[in-house]
């Protein structure tokens, strides 16, 4: 059967491929899927497929944090937890 995708799935999901393909060529483990990252919840693997390790490093300097001393699934929440910060502002805000 033909799957559909939007453009937005379809390039979510080739790019995503694209990165582990990447990952796997350059042994970055960054996407590696041994038994360690499997409690990494779903929104964790969502922010770490929507964004790169690059922007995610960027992003955990701009909120003050020392990128040396994370690991990825840190950064990771620590992006979370700013993004869920910034979300429940922004409703706050809108429900005043």
């Amino acid at each position: 059967m033909l799957n559909l995708y939007t453009r937005k799935q379809f390039f979510k999901q080739t790019i995503g491929q694209g990165l582990k393909a990447l990952d796997q060529l350059l042994d970055l483990s960054l996407f590696s899927s041994n038994k360690s990252n499997d409690n990494i919840t779903c929104k964790f693997n969502q922010i770490a497929a929507d964004f790169s390790p690059s922007f995610l490093k960027t992003e955990t300097r701009n909120l003050g944090l020392d990128v040396d001393s994370l690991n990825h699934e840190d950064i990771l929440k620590a992006v979370h937890e700013s993004m869920e910060k910034q979300r429940q502002l922004t409703e706050d805000y809108k429900n005043e």
